[in-house]
């Protein structure tokens, strides 16, 4: 019979996160909050002087400060609520400081547009001046979303009412977290078992299916009392969404969602393609799942049920972190040691209480630790779920010590590598002991499957659930619980198969996904596990050289896009070729093109070949195949001398005005990066198309290291260059 859950103020206090190194007590915190109010009121100062380098330098380096300060009061707030959800102290210092963060974004909110309405020459000086250095990334990031940025009073308007946009997923967290109570439930001995949205998941994965069938009928009994409340929450956040990508001028909420990270949207309609081709090995899956467990009916109870009986499954919390630290010790000992900081110095908050937050997360702030709030249970699934957490807090640690507070934060994108890597080396740890009995094995692999499944097929389904739901919205069409279930109970079948016995309770689900009111965020998931897989079989077979790029890769944190955030490596077979004589024995490559690693998300990409006059490709393809493989890259910060002005018109001289580029963000494999030097990186302006005249003009120069095999700079520059006419 599972154990009551206790009043947080009942638990071990070693157990729990150690706030006071953000915030000695909540009243500190109160004096923090009290003092912020000036320091917001001051970004305003800067309104209508962002006309310079100097004065965006200013603004941006009083910006960081404040929001630095706003995110620990934020950060705090946050992790406290999650303790007890129920905490009425907890509610109200959260919510204020919300309002506080609203506040600033309101107060900042002409910045932007006022940047962007200047004149495009004035825009180009800035972004050549030594002073916005630190910020230019940022400001690239900017030019960017111009066609998307209102007018300043606009902009202010929107900002006011962030707060309210929020509002559909308090609705639905405080609904399911706090007030929805759920139905104790017999097991298959008759015992009471306490059911709570935080062990629901626990109770899915007993080996008792009596106790998994009761668990599941009452959990969404509670679902289905309420599923008014939690549609019209839901399409709440959806139409808040398709408004403001609409008034922003994106074509979707998705479009909107993805631009800010740069991913274009085929990268999410080709994941979904994928799965959907290999579709029939997951209906495999759930057919072996069936026969493993020996049941006449495959129910949506049973897709969590393990596949292995009477092996032993518990394990206490020091056997956990022990369990992580072997799994993570290929990362190095730099690794390992902050890992062990981490746990003993109290990041995690690891048990269950009532009222606590249900699943898991890493979170902080810029001046924090990576803090983790886990439901440890003792499962193997909660042994991996510390590992996945300090993986994200890892790469938070990395990416605050070593990036500044404007490029700390990773994004979404490629948040679940890391964490996802530190989940398959805890899984290929296990598998790789010695005179492990067959069950054990089987419940190890039958761990992975899950993950597999959870992650590639689940998160996939998820993202479909997302994509249609908001094309409905944005269709007119209404977003009411009878939509919401059948377009949910239609992927459950789809991705499912027809092993599975539909159960009335299974088209709720979706209300109980609380990713969901984060928009197109689960696609991710699917994405970064894919890369993960990569990079954790890399490591354990390549060792260091795979480490170092690894951990290069935690080091970046925001510093550029999370697309050039990966490492692209070229691979292909020879061809076969003929041609002159006099030309094929000098011939050892052929360019087939170029690629802009910006736009890609790895795969397979098809070139003409386009042979020299008189060669023939012997193998009869007019085309070659290019795959892709992403993984981290590395960037270096350098200058660029060498100004090449190329096919000047007849009739004209040209001279270079611009003498150097400096501050350039360079991307390519760590190989090539580290012997790079800034002789070897050229800006050639081609004047081919120009209409020149006499006087001063600029054109936007192409960046490269000729001969040295991928590297690519970030940004657009621009050379500035004197004409002058000739007889």
């Amino acid at each position: 019979m599972s154990e009551a859950l206790k009043e947080r103020k009942e638990m071990d206090p070693q157990y729990q996160w150690d706030l006071t190194k953000m915030y000695a007590s909540d009243a500190e915190w109160e004096k923090a909050f009290a003092a912020i109010d000036p320091k917001i009121e001051a970004l305003a100062a800067w309104e209508g002087k962002l006309n310079n380098a100097a004065s965006i330098r200013e603004f941006y380096d009083a910006e960081i400060g404040v929001f630095r300060e706003l995110e620990n009061l934020a950060v705090y707030t946050s992790l406290r609520l999650s303790e007890d959800t129920r905490a009425d102290d907890a509610q109200s210092m959260d919510a204020r400081a919300t309002a506080k963060y609203v506040k600033a974004v309101g107060t900042i909110a002409y910045a932007q547009p006022e940047i962007l309405a200047l004149p495009q020459e004035t825009l180009d000086a800035i972004m050549a001046d030594e002073q916005v250095a630190p910020y230019r990334f940022a400001l690239e990031d900017l030019l960017r979303a111009k066609p998307h940025t209102l007018t300043a009073p606009e902009e202010k308007l929107l900002a006011a009412f962030g707060e309210a946009f929020g509002t559909p997923k308090n609705v639905a967290d405080n609904l399911e977290d706090a007030d929805m109570v759920f139905d104790s439930v017999k097991d298959g001995e008759g015992n009471d078992v306490e059911l709570t949205a935080s062990n629901y998941i626990l109770l899915q994965t007993s080996n008792d299916r009596v106790l998994r069938k009761n668990a599941f009928e009452s959990y969404y009994k509670s679902f289905r009392q309420h599923i008014n409340t939690l549609a019209a929450s839901y399409s709440g956040a959806v139409k808040t969404a398709a408004a403001e990508a609409s008034v922003r001028h994106y074509e979707s909420s998705r479009a909107m969602s993805m631009a800010g990270e740069n991913v274009p949207g085929q990268v999410y309609d080709n994941l979904v393609a994928t799965v959907r081709k290999h579709l029939p090995d997951m209906y495999r899956y759930v057919a072996l799942r069936k026969r493993i467990l020996g049941v006449d009916e495959l129910h949506y109870y049973d897709v969590y049920a393990p596949l292995t009986k009477g092996v032993s499954a518990h394990y206490t919390y020091d056997q956990a972190k022990q369990m992580v630290l072997d799994a993570v010790a290929p990362l190095g000992e730099e690794y390992g040691t902050i890992v062990r900081k981490g746990f003993a110095e109290r990041w995690i908050d690891v048990f269950p209480n009532k009222g606590k937050s249900g699943g898991a997360y890493s979170g902080g702030s810029y001046d924090s630790n990576p803090y983790i709030m886990c439901n440890f249970t003792g499962t193997l699934d909660s042994v991996s779920t510390i590992a996945h957490e300090m993986g994200h807090s890892m790469h938070s640690w990395f990416s605050r010590h070593t990036q500044p507070a404007q490029y700390a934060d990773y994004t979404l994108f490629v948040a679940e590598v890391a964490s996802t890597v530190n989940e398959n080396l805890l899984i290929e740890h296990l598998l790789a002991e010695k005179n492990q009995n067959p069950a054990t094995r089987l419940a190890l692999l039958n761990q992975y499957l899950e993950n597999f499944k959870g992650t590639v097929y689940r998160q996939t389904m998820f993202a479909e659930f997302e994509r249609d739901a908001h094309a409905m919205a944005e269709r007119g069409e209404a977003l009411n619980p009878a939509a919401l279930n059948n377009l949910y109970k239609k992927l459950i079948v789809d991705y499912f198969g027809p092993e599975l016995v539909v159960d009335d309770e299974v088209q709720y689900e979706w209300a109980r996904i609380p990713h969901f009111y984060r928009p197109f965020y689960v696609y991710k998931y699917a994405t970064g596990y894919s890369t993960a897989v990569a990079l954790s079989e890399g490591i354990l077979k390549n060792g260091e050289p795979a480490v170092k790029k690894y951990l290069e890769f935690l080091h970046m944190g925001g510093s550029a896009y999370p697309l050039d955030e990966l490492r692209y490596t070229l691979s292909k077979e020879d061809l076969l070729v003929a041609g002159p004589e006099s030309s094929i024995n000098s011939m050892t490559e052929l360019s087939v093109g170029y690629i802009d690693f910006r736009d890609l998300d790895g795969g397979e990409y098809n070139f003409n070949l386009n042979l020299p006059a008189g060669f023939i490709n012997l193998e009869g393809d007019e085309s070659i195949t290019v795959s892709i493989d992403t993984t981290g890259i590395i960037s270096r910060t350098m200058s660029v001398s060498e100004i090449r002005l190329e096919n000047v018109p007849d009739g004209y001289t040209v001279t270079p005005v611009t003498t150097a580029i400096r501050d350039v963000t360079v991307y390519g494999r760590s190989d090539i990066m580290e012997t790079l030097t800034e002789e070897d990186l050229v800006a050639v302006v081609d004047l081919s198309d120009m209409d020149l005249s006499e006087g001063t003009s600029s054109a936007i120069a192409n960046l490269s290291a000729p001969g040295k095999g991928l590297v690519w700079c970030s940004g657009t520059y621009r050379v500035q260059f004197s004409v002058q006419e000739t007889d």
